[in-house]
């Protein structure tokens, strides 16, 4: 009938249960990085970011305000400058950022599927060829 349980049939079957768990979290990680990547300026690693670099006369009033009373304020062409600046680093950030975990979750994830795969197998074999204890009447 095949509802007792075995040493390596409760190992294969763990072992699956982890696989499958590893695999839903590698899913989730990949679909985050997906939408990091496909809006850089907005993903959410960046949540702590200071400066707001989806617009310029945003980042020009922020950086403007920081400028110490009697100092000399930046000319439009060095506010726009840094501005150019400043996204192009946290869009190559965040798409760096982004790659990593995409490959690094796609690698775990093949790896857990070839591990669910290949326990799941063992463990109907299991079944099939090993017979049920005997029971004394």
């Amino acid at each position: 009938m095949g509802g007792w349980l075995t040493i390596p049939r409760v190992y294969a079957y763990l072992a699956c249960l982890v696989a499958l768990i590893t695999i839903l979290i590698c899913l989730n990680a990949i679909a985050f990085a997906a939408f990091d990547l496909s809006d850089p300026l907005h993903a959410r690693g960046n949540l702590f970011e200071i400066r707001m670099l989806s617009s310029l006369d945003n980042f020009r009033v922020e950086t403007l305000a920081k400028v110490p009373a009697g100092q000399q304020q930046p000319s439009e062409d060095a506010i726009t400058s840094m501005f150019e600046a400043a996204r192009e680093a946290t869009v190559r950030t965040v798409r760096l950022q982004s790659m990593r975990t995409i490959t690094a979750s796609g690698l775990v994830l093949v790896v857990c599927l070839a591990v669910f795969i290949g326990h799941w197998h063992w463990a109907g074999r299991l079944t099939r060829t090993q017979k049920p204890p005997q029971t004394d009447d």
